[in-house]
This record gives C-alpha cells, structure tokens and sequence, in this order.
C-alpha cells in the first residue's frame, strides 16, 4: 500500500473528529445577550432557512417570538407603512418569499409587488370616476395567477346599491405587450 492510499483514509478520520468536536467549543454569548434584547429591522439569512435563527428571539410589537429551526425563513423584515395612509390594505405572501398586496383610497385601486429584494412595483387596477370603493382583498390561486377582489359604491344613491368587481392580471405574453386588468361585475 502506498502512502498516498494510507495518507487518504486518515485525513478523512481527521476531518470527521474535527466536524464531531466543533460543537463543544464555546464561543462568547456576552454579544449575542446584548444584541438579544434589541428589536430587529433587519434580518437576513446566510443558508436560506431558520436554522441561522433557531432559539432566538424576534420582538415583533412589543411580543417576544422563539424562532424554530424547522421554521423556513428566507428574509423577515420590519417596515412601518404610511400612517397617513387612510385607505384599504390587504396582503398575501408567496412560497418564495413575493408579497402581493391591493391597496385602495376612495377612487382608485392599486396592485403592488413587493419583491424579495425589497424593491416595489405598483400598478393601477382601476382609477373609479363617480364611484367610490372601500375595501379590497388579494388572492394568488394555485397557478400564480393574481385576483383582486372590491366593492364599488355609485355615490350615495342607495337604490343602486353596491358591485363587488373581480379583477384578474393578464401577465405579458403573445397577446399581451404589457400587465393588463380583465375587470368584471360579479355581484350587483
């Protein structure tokens, strides 16, 4: 046997001891207690997952939470919205981490993409001329296809009552050279 075929199975030993050992160092916590009682903004993930978390503590209004390492975080972050902000707001987040919401003043209805990146795109849905909307809801069905649903008020005329409009985004493609809205009145 050469020393290159007895040289390989050690090194292998070695390395594995080394890997089995390496939890029994102990590391200064003094840091990590300090930082520990701080709220976070900001969080982000080296490996993707909640193992870079697991057992601390994330204060979210003024709650204390436990990450689990089962739990599959990619980013978590803390924004405060526009408190002025007075109309509707409805949110919905995907597997991969894409946040889609609607939000709505009293005459339009906007769509937004908040990216993992951060980044936000909005698009308008529908701008109302002479009606006025309250509130809408957001959902992304099984084939990533984004609904938004809201009411619509005529004024204050009673007697026509409200709709309930369902909105679907057309995604660029052959027939589409941009996102586009197919807008129906599913309830008067």
């Amino acid at each position: 046997m050469s020393w290159r075929n007895k040289g390989l199975p050690v090194a292998i030993l070695a390395i594995f001891l080394i890997q089995i050992m390496s939890p029994l160092v102990q590391f200064p916590t003094s840091i990590l207690e300090s930082k520990q009682a701080s709220e976070a903004m900001e969080v982000g993930f080296s490996t993707g997952s909640g193992h870079d978390l697991e057992g601390d503590i994330i204060n979210v209004d003024g709650k204390n939470w436990t990450v689990r390492g089962e739990s599959i975080l990619d980013y978590w972050k803390y924004e405060v919205l526009d408190e002025s902000f007075n109309g509707s707001f409805d949110m919905v987040v995907t597997d991969i981490g894409i946040a889609y919401a609607c939000t709505t003043n009293n005459s339009e209805v906007y769509f937004h993409t908040i990216h993992q990146n951060g980044t936000l795109d909005s698009l308008l849905v529908q701008e109302l001329s002479g009606e006025t909307t309250d509130s809408c809801a957001i959902g992304v069905n099984n084939q990533n296809r984004i609904q938004i649903a809201y009411d619509i008020w005529d004024g204050d005329n009673e007697e026509t009552g409200g709709h309930i409009r369902l909105a679907r985004l057309a995604e660029i493609n052959a027939v589409y050279l941009e996102r586009t809205w197919h807008i129906r009145t599913i309830a008067e």
